[in-house]
């Protein structure tokens, strides 16, 4: 599996976010996989502001690594991802 790094995250964007996948009952690194696997697998709407060669570098790279996850990987993240929704926490 594939590791990333966030560098300069304003601390209290940190703060919420951990308290967020608190009351999801997850762990923030549990949380962050399932926040970056949702958003490489969703649907880009029409108007997105950022799209084909005008993506930055950090977002191909989420792209590709989205594509180079296995899809038992993948059904098992999305299956975290509608947990998360509905409420339900997971095991990570």
């Amino acid at each position: 599996m594939a590791s990333m790094t966030v560098r300069n995250l304003d601390d209290d964007v940190k703060r919420r976010f951990v308290e967020r996948a608190e009351r999801r009952g997850l762990s923030a690194e549990a949380y962050l996989r399932l926040v970056i696997a949702d958003a490489a697998t969703a649907e880009e709407p029409d108007d997105d502001p950022v799209v084909g060669d005008e993506l930055p570098d950090w977002m191909r790279d989420i792209q590709e690594l989205a594509r180079s996850i296995s899809d038992e990987s993948r059904r098992e993240m999305e299956e975290g991802v509608a947990a998360a929704r509905t409420g339900f926490s997971c095991d990570e």
